[in-house]
Parts: structure tokens; sequence; C-alpha cells
């Protein structure tokens, strides 16, 4: 529901992208202290980058690799148009388009094997882009999937905006 309101009501071009300063350091970190990263305008050359890996049918690899090099550049590199691209992409080519219908077992089967390796417990390729779209920076525990999300609750007492935004696209 909010990522249609910021859509339709086009918040980031009409509005957040005339805010004196958007592109300064500590604009940024308001939009990121407030939890509203998502609704950060970001300049157009991001926009053109995601959308060509898209149209070249990029891989998981190349998706990644895009995000963690914006990731070095930025505190903030995503927001629900990046979001919905990567995600409305990705879970078509990865996930749907493996889907059995009306065997709601192995879909989530296929979405665990997808995101979290039974091998080793790590996160995949695609839990790590999901990781990245919160723009989150990685650390050494980030790459367990077990802990992940216990501490990252008990670490702020609440799931984040951003990870609800996620899930909800």
């Amino acid at each position: 529901l909010a990522v249609d309101m910021l859509e339709k009501g086009d918040i980031l071009d009409k509005y957040f992208k005339n805010i004196p300063k958007i592109t300064s350091k500590k604009t940024m970190e308001e939009f990121d202290d407030y939890g509203i990263n998502y609704a950060y305008p970001l300049n157009e050359e991001i926009y053109s980058n995601v959308e060509g890996v898209i149209n070249n049918k990029g891989s998981l690899t190349d998706i990644l690799e895009l995000l963690t090099n914006l990731q070095s550049k930025q505190k903030i590199f995503t927001n629900y148009k990046i979001m919905k691209s990567i995600l409305t992409y990705v879970l078509n080519t990865v996930y749907f388009s493996k889907c059995v219908d009306n065997d709601d077992d192995k879909n989530e089967e296929l979405a665990k094997q997808l995101l979290i390796s039974n091998k080793i417990k790590v996160k995949t390729e695609l839990g790590r882009i999901i990781h990245l779209l919160h723009c989150k920076e990685e650390t050494k525990d980030d790459n367990n999937a077990d802990d992940e999300e216990d501490g990252d609750e008990r670490q702020h007492g609440h799931v984040g905006s951003i990870a609800i935004t996620v899930t909800s696209m």
C-alpha cells in the first residue's frame, strides 16, 4: 500500500527531489535515521544501471555485483522503485517460473532453498540481494542465515520499515 501511494503521488520526483541539498550526506543520514530509505530519490544513473542489467537478462550474480558496487559508493543506493524492479525481475525469473501449481509445500521449500543454502547455512545470492535492498551493510555475522532475523529484531526491538516494504512487494 505504501509503495502504491508513493508511486501514484510521484513523491520522489515531485517533492523529495526538490529538497535543497537532497544528495548531501546529512540528508541521506536523516532518511536513514527515520527509516525512510525506500523513499529517497536516487539519481537517474542508478535507475539506468538497474534497468540495463534487467533488460540484458542479467543473472543473480550480475544484480548482486551491481548492488554491492552501488553500496560501496553511497549510504542509500536503493529505494522502492529499485526494489520493485529488481524483485519483480528476480522473483519472476528464479521463483515463480519454477513454482508448482497447487503445491504450497514444494513452493515454500523452493523459496527456502533460494534464500538459504542447505549445506552451509549461508545466504544465497538471492538472500544477499534482498539484504542489500534493505540498504544495510553486510557484516561477517550477516552471512549466518540462522541468526540474522533474531539478532536484528533483538537489536532494534522491531522489524524495520524497509524489511516490511521489501517483503510486501
